[in-house]
């Protein structure tokens, strides 16, 4: 190959290069603490190939497309963005298109002695952390050798822990007055009861719903209200924009961040847009710089005149990459495609009338239409 490869690595969505002795390893043991989503049909435009040979390993960058769980092509990342089809056979020990098991694919090999793992970065669930213990102070406890012991809950980077019997929190927001809601499909995902819940008209108001459809590969999942006594009289009061917006454009969130320690009231964030794409030029994302934090997942994006304009769905491992501030919403262009194949048409909001108001304004209208999502 006369070009450079483009070596990569990537932790929950990000990506840089690092030391390959221990590429592969470290990427192994992030899938086996972590695990995976599932890695659906469709071709996945951010993986990583991670090579073996006598010196050690290589990660370099590519594509893959999955079809009945199988790997059936693959593509290297050149350092100038382009791809190139590696059309050399391919297969498993059985000499099989190679099957994928939690994220990671069976060992490949290839005619000329070549063996590599493909790794689908994207797929790596956040990575858990716990709350910290709280101590009370030794006058309070009465006793300076006794220690306070606690189970103390532990959260995940995309979605947040929650009291009562629900297990984890994200947020969302209604898509129709019957009903209907979007949030992020890692919110839901593995669910066996979701519940919404939200202030309207100063009452706080909890619902029972459905997942009606899901797009894994981006993240979407739109729900619906199972509830009959429930309905909206008033209209949804923003707009659903798909239009692409321009850098620096001012934006701004609303949700439900680390909801078991900070509340359940709703909580407002703003930013600008960053990047109109996300990781290596992927088009589907704004890069935001919105803080996003665990409960905010599934979250409207507007803009500053009151446009839906996007989904907060993840933000750069600050761990692994020393990053401040780097967080990701998904265009709504990519939620529309999943409303059109709803199995009944909706009216999407448009309510035009937002604009005449100041964001105090804006905020205090919309927060009513944004609902905490429960999930066990």
């Amino acid at each position: 190959m006369i070009k450079s490869l483009l070596i990569l690595s990537s932790f929950l969505i990000g990506y840089a290069t690092f030391a390959q002795d221990d590429c592969y390893k470290r990427l192994e043991d992030a899938f086996a603490k972590r695990g995976a989503y599932t890695v659906a049909d469709e071709m996945h435009r951010n993986v990583i190939l991670s090579y073996f040979g006598n010196e050690g390993t290589s990660c370099v960058s590519g594509k893959a497309r999955v079809e009945n769980g199988q790997i059936v092509s693959l593509f290297i990342q050149y350092d100038d963005n382009t791809y190139e089809l590696i059309e050399k056979k391919f297969y498993n020990y059985k000499r099989a298109p190679p099957l994928i098991e939690n994220g990671i694919s069976q060992m490949i090999y290839t005619p000329d002695g070549e063996k590599f793992k493909v790794i689908f970065i994207e797929k790596l669930k956040p990575k858990q952390k716990t709350v910290k213990e709280a101590a009370l102070p030794d006058e309070i406890a009465g006793n300076q050798d006794q220690k306070i012991e606690t189970n103390p809950s532990t959260i995940n980077p995309s979605i947040e822990s929650n009291s009562e019997d629900w297990l984890s929190s994200g947020t969302g927001f209604f898509l129709s007055k019957d009903g209907y809601i979007a949030t992020n499909y890692h919110v839901v995902e593995n669910s066996n009861e979701i519940a919404v819940e939200f202030y309207h008209n100063a009452k706080k108001k909890r619902y029972n719903a459905d997942i009606i459809v899901t797009d894994q590969v981006n993240d979407l999942a739109i729900l619906k209200i199972i509830d009959t006594n429930f309905k909206f009289k008033t209209e949804i009061p923003y707009v659903f924009s798909t239009s692409i917006k321009d850098l620096a454009t001012e934006v701004f969130t609303l949700g439900y961040p680390f909801s078991s320690i900070m509340g359940d009231q709703i909580k407002f964030t703003d930013g600008k847009i960053s990047a109109k794409t996300g990781i290596l030029d992927d088009v589907t994302v704004y890069q935001i710089t919105v803080p996003i934090q665990p409960g905010n997942s599934g979250g409207p994006l507007f803009d500053g005149n009151g446009n839906l304009i996007g989904i907060t769905s993840s933000a750069l491992n600050k761990e692994f990459f020393n990053s401040e501030n780097v967080n990701y919403a998904i265009k709504s262009s990519f939620l529309k495609n999943l409303i059109d194949v709803l199995p009944e048409k909706i009216k999407l909001p448009n309510y035009t009338s937002i604009y005449n108001l100041s964001l105090p304004e804006k905020v205090k209208l919309i927060e009513g239409y944004v609902p905490i999502i429960l999930v066990k």
